[in-house]
């Protein structure tokens, strides 16, 4: 499970390090341009940075997220130092062979350009288990007043002293970061940054499998009716859905997953799913109409039942443990429809995943809630995060503790509660003046 997401200068996110600390179910709530996404696509840079192992520094342009460079800097000062970091359970990301009795594992990359132009920028990646120093990795520019310019690198344990010079101190998430180019460690050094890197290493092939981004816009005219490569999500924009659910009806161990998955489509609006593979290259998708009793087209299906279909599939047919970041889920869905959602949700944690979802659904808060008050999720399952602006217009978070009642414990997610205020106060004005 990845316990906490870091940003710094990223985005609405100013210079203070913000920590947002995860559950296995965490909602993000607050208006538009609070900065909810973007704590979605600071755990997206990071991941999709990785996955090409021959590159250096952040990837703002990728298969999770698309940002330009420019303005994933906060307020597009491209000088300043920008940090992205997560923090992992170690037992449940399999970390434990290499980092033995450690609970949690930090991660965080910093970069920062040292010129206009951006070509020359210091980088500094950091590893810490359980809050203590484990490693540093870094490489840093001089300036002379000619211009002119040296690097340097270098590669750490704890809080003590370069042990040499850093192998590729910009890979992002690459255990090669934190080996020494050279001789200078000796040799129990060397094992224990060997041990290191192959758990970083671990790591990112990890967060590559198992973490899957839905954005805002998804599902619709976007599902591809083409066969193509094997797939494990439903893609960013739920293209790939029909794609993964045709390799799940082909699969006789996902029955029981298939059952599950009929039941909350049919909950959803699209009873009886049918389809596959067709000929030729094509797939297709139908469900039943259940007032006529007709089969129609997946295109045919309201708006709201589109939106949640990639994130039912992908959820309800995964054979291993997955994180699901999905944006604005709620997108199209009926209030009814918002508390079977909170339901699911506490299904899908119940079977080992976890859900990293934005909303702007009061609704699906308080569902998600009711599920706590019914035991169906228990409180620490549950990060009912606030994203606002301070006054200085940078975003800010603030977690919500929910008790075993279900009840919001710090008060009501004051947003909401200032609308409902002006509404009823045009409801008691409107009354008095007539």
């Amino acid at each position: 499970m990845i316990t906490a997401i870091e940003l710094q200068n990223f985005k609405s996110f100013g210079p203070t390090n913000t920590v947002v600390a995860t559950a296995p179910l965490t909602l993000l709530v607050g208006a538009n341009g609070s900065g909810k996404t973007t704590v979605l696509e600071a755990l997206g840079v990071l991941i999709q940075s990785s996955a090409d192992r021959s590159r250096s520094d952040l990837v703002f342009k990728g298969d999770r997220v698309q940002l330009d460079r420019e303005h994933a800097f906060h307020r597009a000062m491209s000088t300043s130092k920008l940090r992205l970091g997560l923090r992992v359970s170690v037992p449940q990301f399999g970390l434990n062979e290499w980092l033995r009795t450690a609970e949690e594992l930090s991660y965080a990359f910093a970069t920062q350009a040292t010129d206009r132009a951006g070509s020359r920028r210091d980088v500094e990646q950091e590893l810490q288990v359980d809050g203590h120093a484990l490693a540093r990795a870094w490489t840093r520019f001089k300036h002379t007043a000619r211009g002119a310019a040296s690097r340097e690198s270098g590669v750490s344990l704890a809080d003590g002293p370069p042990i040499g010079n850093a192998f590729r101190a910009e890979a992002v998430l690459n255990g090669e970061a934190f080996q020494p180019d050279g001789g200078a460690a000796n040799t129990e050094q060397q094992d224990t940054l060997r041990r290191i890197g192959n758990a970083v290493d671990h790591l990112a092939t990890g967060l590559q499998q198992r973490v899957t981004f839905l954005s805002e816009v998804r599902g619709g005219d976007l599902f591809l009716h083409q066969t193509g490569t094997v797939v494990s999500s439903a893609g960013r924009h739920g293209e790939d859905t029909i794609r993964l659910l045709t390799i799940a009806w082909a699969d006789s161990k996902k029955r029981e997953q298939l059952k599950r998955l009929e039941h909350w489509a049919s909950v959803f609006g699209l009873p009886k799913l049918t389809g596959g593979w067709v000929g030729s290259s094509d797939l297709a998708l139908n469900f039943t109409d259940s007032r006529n009793n007709t089969a129609l087209p997946i295109a045919s299906a309201g708006g709201g039942s589109k939106q949640v279909l990639p994130f039912l599939v992908e959820a309800l047919t995964a054979s291993s443990p997955r994180v699901f970041c999905v944006d604005e889920i709620e997108h199209g869905l009926h209030p009814a429809l918002l508390v079977q959602l909170a339901a699911l949700f506490a299904e899908v944690v119940g079977n080992g995943h976890q859900i990293i979802a934005t909303t702007q659904s009061p609704t699906l808060v308080l569902a998600v809630c009711a599920e706590v008050a019914r035991a169906h999720v228990r409180p620490d399952q549950v990060a009912l995060t606030a994203v606002a602006p301070n006054q200085d217009g940078e975003a800010e978070v603030r977690r919500l503790a929910v008790s075993a009642s279900g009840s919001i414990e710090d008060g009501w997610l004051a947003e909401y509660a200032e609308v409902e205020r002006q509404l009823l106060g045009s409801f008691i004005g409107g009354a008095a003046g007539e």
